[in-house]
């Protein structure tokens, strides 16, 4: 079995759908089914290169806009067309210009294409697509030519169902996490990660990794960390917000007056800096399924998230994290509060995150599902 692996962006790129195609492109690898990576060409770009043992090819024209998607498309469909003798399967990431190129080379080629759909709610592919004309025709088109659609969370399945995609071609499959890269810490370790980055070594440290975007809800976390503070003046516990994005100087104003946050940037060590902490906060107010929250959960953090899309298929409140209503920094100040002041919660709860991310969401069972639904619709074909 041999796989074309479709995404509009790819490393250097590092959001979370980059970094789920790359992990589980290096993992089919690894189990011997040949992928390849084909995107859209970047500036600065050279059309081949070889990323982690993954060859990445990238097509089309190097702009980040509209034009620069649609000759990704006809660039990416006269090179697949070239090379149907090269795969078996079209396996596309994402409902935008992926999707569109998989669903028209599955109809040229006669080959089976599978699509994993992003993100659920408002800012998800389903929403964002039927919000337009042109939108509605992509699903309509896609519903049509692909022969498999993958959810990460039953949010999103539930949203293709009410836009009369087929039952019998829906499966949910859970993003993945390397349970090998993102380990618990001892404590002996914990203390030289904390030095590195100069943490301070006898307070519960709080985590939010992730985009500091609209809908990402790290507002909220500032305004649940604000009454924290208030609430526990002498408190010395510390917030650490680690990435980047278009809201970042807002969010840095927000937290002005506050003691204990700290902006870390956009980190590479991710692993290290969940081994440093004691909790993670998800406050989104929609996800698929966040990458941020497995790494956290493999790392054996107890896990306060929102209660929605892919968080409530992870997170059993009480068991492996705690849920609160999106938007309600009471809730969230009170979860947070509750962790601080019981170790012993948050020890338990992060050992029963770690076995739920060993179990159910690792790489090597990912990669054999995914390995399973290639069967399938393989097969489905020779029928």
């Amino acid at each position: 079995m041999r796989v074309a692996m479709i995404i509009a962006r790819f490393y250097p790129v590092q959001s979370g759908s980059e970094i789920q195609c790359r992990t589980l492109s290096g993992s089919l690898i690894k189990n011997n089914i040949e992928t390849f990576v084909l995107t859209q060409r970047l500036p600065q770009q050279t059309p081949l290169q070889q990323i982690g043992g993954i060859h990445v090819h990238r097509v089309g024209l190097p702009l980040l806009n509209k034009v620069g998607s649609f000759f990704f498309i006809i660039y990416g469909i006269l090179w697949l067309l070239r090379r149907r003798g090269k795969f078996e399967i079209l396996h596309a990431n994402l409902a935008s210009s992926p999707a569109i190129l998989a669903a028209m080379a599955a109809k040229l080629t006669g080959k089976p294409a599978i699509l994993k759909i992003g993100g659920s709610r408002g800012s998800g592919d389903v929403a964002t697509s039927v919000a337009t004309w042109y939108g509605k025709l992509k699903l309509a088109f896609i519903r049509k030519n692909i022969s498999a659609f993958v959810c990460p969370s039953n949010e999103i399945k539930d949203e293709l169902l009410r836009e009369k995609f087929p039952a019998n071609k829906i499966v949910v499959i859970p993003n993945c996490v390397d349970t090998a890269r993102f380990t618990p810490c001892e404590s002996n370790c914990k203390i030289l990660i904390r030095q590195k980055f100069g943490l301070p070594q006898d307070a519960v440290i709080i985590n939010y990794t992730g985009r500091f975007e609209p809908g990402k809800g790290v507002e909220t976390l500032l305004e649940s960390w604000r009454r924290f503070e208030k609430n526990n003046p002498t408190a010395r516990h510390l917030l650490i917000i680690v990435g980047s994005g278009s809201l970042e100087s807002h969010l840095k104003t927000q937290s002005a007056g506050l003691r204990c946050v700290r902006f870390m940037g956009q980190q590479e060590a991710t692993a290290d800096l969940f081994r440093a902490s004691d909790v993670f906060v998800l406050p989104s107010f929609g996800e698929g399924l966040s990458g941020a929250l497995l790494e956290a959960m493999a790392c054996g953090l107890a896990c306060i998230v929102t209660r929605i899309g892919g968080n409530i298929d992870v997170v059993t409140d009480g068991r492996t994290g705690i849920l609160y209503e999106p938007g309600k920094p009471d809730e969230l100040c009170a979860a947070i509060e509750r962790m601080i002041g019981d170790q012993s919660l948050r020890r338990q709860l992060g050992q029963n995150a770690r076995s739920f991310a060993e179990q159910k969401t690792s790489v090597e069972n990912i990669t054999q599902r995914y390995m399973e639904l290639y069967k399938n619709v393989w097969n489905l074909r020779l029928v």
